[in-house]
């Protein structure tokens, strides 16, 4: 698949890193210049068409600020329309995994922490290189909770993983 340069981003598109607003910076059919770069997908992200290939904004901002194309690119704070470059960063995707935020509730409010019926008891499990691990059980929430946050430290996990987006 064939990538944006950074020359060719730079010419088109304006970028404010304070804000992480993207602007149009030439007129484009519809777009005049100074436009805002608006169209989001339904997962939140940003889109921009450059040259008939659409684009995830943030990794076409992390180009124009770095000049080169990353991999992944995390939204630290886990706003996905949030592209200060403060709030992004350049990472592998099993990284970028260990800074998923909580998507619904659940019950106990921990990811990774549920309540399992049969047992009647709470179990603990985390995902590492792509295994689902069981952490173990718990009566205690608490107990339980304090197995999958330990093992969250131990295989990494960035601090702000399983929590609410900011």
């Amino acid at each position: 698949m064939r990538s944006v340069s950074q020359e060719r981003a730079l010419s088109l598109l304006k970028y404010n890193p304070d804000t992480g607003d993207l602007r149009w910076g030439v007129n484009r059919g519809k777009r005049s210049e100074g436009d805002l770069i608006t169209t989001r997908m339904p997962a939140g992200y940003l889109l921009v068409g450059i040259d008939y290939r659409t684009h995830l904004a943030h990794r076409v901002i992390w180009l124009m600020v770095h000049g080169e194309m990353p991999k992944c690119v995390d939204h630290i704070n886990g706003i996905r329309h949030d592209n200060r470059i403060a709030n992004l960063r350049s990472v592998s995707h099993l990284e970028n995994n260990r800074n998923r935020k909580i998507t619904r509730p659940s019950l106990s409010g921990v990811m990774g922490v549920r309540w399992w019926k049969f047992g009647k008891m709470w179990r603990s499990t985390i995902t590492d290189k792509g295994s689902l691990i069981q952490l173990g059980e718990s009566a205690d929430l608490f107990e339980a909770i304090c197995i999958r946050k330990a093992a969250e430290v131990r295989l990494g996990y960035h601090s702000l993983h399983g929590t609410l987006p900011l």
